[in-house]
């Protein structure tokens, strides 16, 4: 690389080290089921411009794998970034393997580096990969390329020579930029399949999980830390996305209720506010951390869809996975977010380690009768991290099942009405849907080992 950096402040320090700019491009490989906004990416690219680098994004998943070999000839970056996700390894490899046929250096970040550090190396081939969070990690070791000493002493990093130092998670999250979205621009994203939907951008108002649910990776991705942002800055970031025109925002923390008293106070300065967007939590809320009068709170404040995360209608199993046992909570949430205005999503998941022969059949009669605007049913597949990761992954033959759950569940009229109200949607949509619902199904067939 060009020359070595300015002496600038430590590795750890809020201010990043000062160095001279790199062009570094950021690579989001894409995952195999849905497109995503790379929001982790966006954070790092914060990161790195407040460093003093150049930072330009491509997400493979939305612009085709084809297009990331003519982006990294064209661009000649002098660093590559990669995101590795569980649920897209093999574009991982692919992406890799491009940049690495250019002799370029590679750095992986992302959930699937912090579960399986080593695996990850081995699967990409890069010089180092950022373990847990990446502001500090990415821009220090850019810097240590660049006037060419070790990284081994650089914390929260995998090397081919083993891991450095552990990086403890930053504490206060209001310290580290806020995403920098024009790398990775949010409005080419969708945030439904109906072509009527606002303009949307994510965000995160905390990070972590305190949870251990048994199929989940928090455990190992978290160490059962949570951290919240504080109002402050939530409040100052969704300002000025409204003044960019955005007119919904996805709030996809991992737990934003665990703490019931800050999401409630958080929610009632949103409310005071008035900020013109919506909002929804698409990542699957746990029924028992809400209430009648949290329900409402959201709801002043513009909330305008939620997910829950059901997973199973067996209370035996539910309380194996750590979840809350008893079912009969979430038609509570349902009727009380209903009658508030709030649309409601639920998350089931079938061929779970240990469920029974009629557990789909449960599954399916436990959607129907919640009188949710609409149901997405999963096939389990063990995720590295997990207490599950060595259980074997669904049988084959539920993906066959799984495709009559959905045909099932919105062949009814009032479903189907439901569904197409919630997303803003018309029976003009009712095509692009399907295209989604067809790509969603052919990855669960390839994991259930059906091709």
């Amino acid at each position: 690389m060009r020359s070595p950096c300015t002496k600038g402040d430590s590795n750890d320090s809020p201010h990043y080290t000062e160095c001279l700019p790199v062009r570094v491009l950021l690579v989001y490989p894409g995952l195999d089921f849905e497109i995503a906004y790379p929001l982790g990416l966006a954070y790092i690219a914060a990161a790195l411009a407040l460093a003093g680098h150049e930072v330009i994004g491509y997400d493979a998943g939305l612009d085709g794998m084809s297009g990331l070999g003519s982006i990294l000839d064209s661009r000649r970056p002098e660093a590559v970034g990669l995101a590795v996700w569980s649920p897209g390894l093999a574009r991982a490899r692919e992406a890799a393997a491009l940049v690495r046929r250019r002799g370029l250096r590679l750095l992986i970040g992302g959930p699937h580096v912090t579960v399986d550090p080593e695996g990850a190396m081995a699967l990409t081939g890069a010089e180092a990969g950022v373990i847990g969070e990446g502001e500090r990690s990415a821009p220090a070791l850019l810097a240590a390329w660049e006037r060419g000493a070790a990284a081994a002493e650089i914390p929260g990093l995998i090397l081919p020579g083993g891991r450095s130092p552990p990086r403890a998670p930053e504490r206060d999250l209001d310290a580290l930029p806020v995403a920098d979205r024009s790398v990775f621009d949010p409005r080419r994203y969708p945030h439904t399949w109906a072509a009527a939907a606002p303009r949307a951008a994510a965000v995160v108002t905390s990070r972590g999980c305190p949870r251990a649910c048994a199929h989940c990776p928090a455990p190992a991705l978290y160490r059962g830390r949570w951290r919240p942002r504080g109002a402050a800055a939530v409040l100052g970031e969704l300002r000025e996305l409204a003044e960019r025109g955005f007119g919904h925002v996805l709030i996809e923390d991992e737990h934003p209720t665990a703490d019931r008293r800050r999401w409630l106070a958080l929610c009632e300065a949103l409310a005071e506010a008035r900020l013109p967007l919506s909002w929804s939590c698409p990542n699957g809320l746990r029924p028992e951390s809400l209430d009648r009068e949290l329900l409402a709170a959201m709801a002043r404040a513009g909330c305008s869809r939620i997910a829950l995360g059901l997973e199973s209608a067996d209370p035996a199993l539910l309380a194996r996975l750590g979840r809350h046992p008893d079912p009969g909570r979430a038609r509570e949430v349902v009727r009380w977010a209903r009658r508030e205005g709030i649309e409601v999503t639920a998350y089931f998941m079938i061929g779970l380690p240990g469920e029974g022969a009629l557990a789909p059949l449960q599954v399916f009669r436990e959607a129907t009768r919640l009188g949710v605007s609409g149901a997405h049913f999963s096939l389990f597949q063990p995720l590295p991290g997990s207490a599950l990761s060595g259980a074997p992954a669904a049988p084959a033959r539920l993906a066959r099942v799984r495709a009559a759950m959905y045909a099932g569940f919105y062949a009814h009229p009032l479903r189907l009405r439901a569904a197409l109200r919630a997303s803003g949607a018309s029976a003009a949509d009712l095509p692009r849907a399907l295209r989604r619902l067809r790509g969603w199904l052919r990855y669960g067939r390839r994991h259930a080992g059906l091709g």
